[in-house]
């Protein structure tokens, strides 16, 4: 029975870390494309005034 639950733990954390890694790309991908347009916007209004 420990060789199972040892197994089974190992499998939830693996799932843990990979579902922590893809929300930490997420929040990466969303942190760039906002800031890629958060620039332009402000050299947009810039150039206006």
């Amino acid at each position: 029975m420990n060789i199972v639950y040892s197994i089974l733990a190992i499998v939830f954390w693996a799932l843990v870390l990979i579902s922590l890694a893809g929300i930490l790309k997420w929040t990466l991908e969303i942190i760039l494309s906002v800031g890629i347009f958060g620039i332009f916007l402000i050299l947009g209004v810039n150039a206006l005034l």
